[in-house]
């Protein structure tokens, strides 16, 4: 029944994913075309900077989201609405947080430090001041997500995404056809999306569970134990935060922001690909926080490896193709390729596929609500990627290295978790390295060889992309298949093709 809903509520996810990455890869094509390499840059490096307000934004949705699940899964309605009212009110207090700092040290370090043309200061401070408003807005939003989650009501979750989307490509016709500064115009558009798309959000959930009250609540038991879990949790936002818009800021301060609009768009792709697997993590974080809840252990543990294969399997699969034409794809997709987008979109993809071990296992650690070590050992890890990339760039790498620096760190990452975790379930790490981590990586040198074979052999064109794909993805398959898939796994697909052939 688990896996029936969480197949199910992972087809919704996928009919959003494949809207959005759609609909994003046009409006990315038609914006930055709109903006300009330079504009598109200060876009997001200062929408990035906004971001590095949200060191506790990060660790509450995930805590928010947990509590709630655990609540559902023991049945206990009360504890939910507590769980609700505490966790709102400490969102009111963060947003005002956030505006306090967002307009003194923000606004300083915009005006002083990050590295953008004169003529543009202006409207660079218009984007910072929208962005600091959608990331309010934002952090309000993440209780009433986090209980769509939990309910894993995924089919509404999919429809106001596609309605997301819908509205963002809405704007971009308006940017085109706008005399003002598209960057400005741009930016307030955005803010304008978000509210609406937040008060379907809210308004969802207050019709849809009417159970759910709000009391401005201080609960102290409550909120020392919500506070406790987010503050662990804190660790590794602000070690996410360093890695990302960190080292995006570093990059700023050394190269200026052609780098960081080649890095943006970097970005995109690869959210765009990790997005297929976060679908399926999405479906699963409910089921694997409710079965620890209810001690359904040896479910657990299956649904934990299950999940742990499937996640690479799927980000490899799609991960391969576009590695060898990502090249192809990216010269037909934009107008104007930023330089080193190219080297930069391959190497996130391969950091993002190392990082698909700790996906699940994140879950799965938060589910047990014993997360000190956990976050603060792989939090210390992480947090190394600022300084060592600041140490490269001052002494004259170029911007790849922290690429690479980060690719190192994260497999790091993923051996220490993975002991930890050891510890917190009494799943051992040597049997998850020999189910999950080693068939995976031999089913996936072998695909890829053969990916490799091909994408050399032929002459570069729609033909030969075409090939590269459709042989790149079948080696994938057939390679996890036989290799990485349990037997029992392997029983469910041949039954399920059996099933499908008689019905024909």
């Amino acid at each position: 029944m688990a896996n029936k809903r969480i197949l199910k509520n992972t087809f919704y996810l996928y009919v959003r994913m494949i809207a959005t990455v759609v609909v994003t890869l046009y409006t990315s094509r038609v914006v930055l075309q709109m903006l300009g390499i330079s504009d598109f840059g200060i876009y997001n490096v200062v929408g990035g900077f906004v971001l590095m307000f949200g060191i506790f934004t990060n660790s509450m949705a995930s805590t928010s989201q947990r509590f709630f699940s655990f609540a559902l899964g023991s049945n206990n309605i009360k504890r939910f609405n507590e769980v609700f009212s505490v966790t709102m009110s400490i969102y009111i207090l963060l947003s005002i947080v956030v505006l306090l700092l967002g307009e003194t040290i923000g606004l300083w370090f915009l005006k002083n430090k990050l590295v953008i043309e004169p003529s543009r200061l202006e409207a660079a401070q218009y984007v910072y001041q929208f962005s600091l408003l959608s990331f309010v807005v934002t952090i309000i939003r993440i209780p009433f997500n986090s209980i769509i989650i939990s309910y894993e009501r995924m089919n509404f979750y999919a429809a106001i995404s596609v309605l997301e989307v819908i509205l963002k490509l809405l704007c971009v016709y308006i940017l085109v056809g706008s005399s003002r500064d598209k960057l400005i115009v741009y930016s307030i558009l955005s803010f304008f999306v978000l509210v609406l798309i937040t008060f379907c959000f809210v308004s969802f959930c207050f019709i849809k569970f009417k159970r759910i009250k709000f009391v401005l609540n201080f609960n102290r038991q409550l909120f020392s134990e919500i506070a406790s879990y987010s503050a662990w949790s804190t660790i590794d936002s602000i070690a996410n935060i360093s890695k990302n818009q960190g080292v995006n800021v570093l990059l700023n301060i050394f190269f200026g922001t052609v780098v960081n609009a080649s890095r943006s768009v970097a970005v995109q792709v690869n959210s765009q690909v990790v997005s297929l697997v976060g679908n399926l993590q999405l479906a699963t974080a409910p089921q694997l926080t409710k079965l620890y809840a209810s001690e359904k252990f040896d479910d657990l543990r299956k649904l934990y490896f299950q999940s742990s294969r499937l996640t690479f399997f799927m980000l490899f699969t799609l991960t391969l193709p576009l590695f060898l034409e990502i090249d192809q794809l990216i010269s037909w997709w934009l107008v104007e390729v930023p330089a080193k987008t190219i080297s930069f979109t391959r190497l996130m993809l391969i950091n993002s596929l190392v990082d698909s071990f700790c996906g699940t296992t994140n879950i799965l650690a938060q589910a047990t609500g014993k997360i000190k070590i956990y976050q603060l050992i792989g939090g210390l890890i992480m947090f190394l990627n600022l300084p060592i990339s600041w140490l490269l760039l001052r002494i004259g790498y170029p911007p790849e290295s922290t690429f690479f620096v980060s690719i190192a760190i994260s497999f790091l990452i993923v051996l220490s978790r993975l002991i930890i975790v050891e510890r917190l379930t009494k799943f051992a790490a040597s049997r998850y390295v020999k189910s999950v981590i080693w068939p995976s990586l031999l089913a996936s040198s072998i695909s890829a060889s053969i990916g490799f074979v091909i994408h050399n052999v032929l002459p570069r064109g729609f033909f030969s992309l075409c090939i590269v794909f459709s042989i790149s993805i079948l080696a994938s398959v057939l390679s996890f298949y036989f290799i990485a898939a349990s037997r029992n796994e392997r029983g469910i697909v041949l039954n399920y093709i059996q099933l499908k052939l008689k019905l024909k």
